[in-house]
C-alpha cells in the first residue's frame, strides 16, 4: 500500500495556494483551482462502489460499475476541462460557461468546427494537454 498517491497529490497542489495565503500576504489573491478535487471525488467514489460490489458478489454489478466508472470520468474530464478553459480565457476575451462547454465537447469529440479556439497560448497548450489526457484516461476506462 502507497502512502502517497497521486490523489494525494492532488490535494496538496489544490491546497498550496490557500497555505500560501494564510501565511503570505501577497498570495491572497492567488487562484485556487479547486474543480481538480473532482477527480478525487470520482476515486472514492469509485473505491465505494467497488466495495459494495465486492460484499454483493454480483456478476451484472460489474458491468453497471464499469459503466459508472466511465460515466464519471468523462465527467470530470468535462468538468475540469470546462472550468479550466473558462478560467483561462477570461483574460483576453471571456467566454460564458456555454461556449466554454460547446468547445470543451466540440474538442473532446474530435468533431472541431472551428468557431471558437482559445487565443492566447495558456490555452492552447491547456487544449493539448486536455486533448492527450482524455484520449489517455477514456480507452483505459473501456477496458
Amino acid at each position: 500500500y502507497r502512502i502517497v498517491n497521486r490523489y494525494h497529490l492532488l490535494d496538496f497542489l489544490t491546497g498550496l495556494p490557500f497555505l500560501l495565503g494564510l501565511f503570505y500576504e501577497d498570495f491572497k489573491n492567488l487562484f485556487i483551482p479547486v474543480y481538480f478535487n473532482c477527480w478525487s471525488a470520482k476515486h472514492i467514489l469509485t473505491l465505494l462502489l467497488s466495495d459494495v460490489y465486492r460484499v454483493l458478489r454480483q456478476e451484472e454489478s460489474q458491468l453497471s460499475h464499469k459503466a459508472f466508472v466511465l460515466g464519471s470520468s468523462v465527467f470530470c474530464i468535462l468538468f475540469t476541462s470546462l472550468c479550466s478553459i473558462h478560467h483561462l480565457q477570461r483574460i483576453d476575451d471571456p467566454w460564458n460557461l456555454f461556449t466554454s462547454l460547446w468547445f470543451i465537447v466540440v474538442t473532446i469529440t474530435t468533431v472541431g468546427y472551428g468557431d471558437y479556439s482559445p487565443a492566447m497560448w495558456p490555452g492552447q497548450l491547456y487544449v493539448i494537454f486536455m486533448i492527450l489526457i482524455s484520449l489517455y484516461i477514456i480507452p483505459k476506462q473501456l477496458e
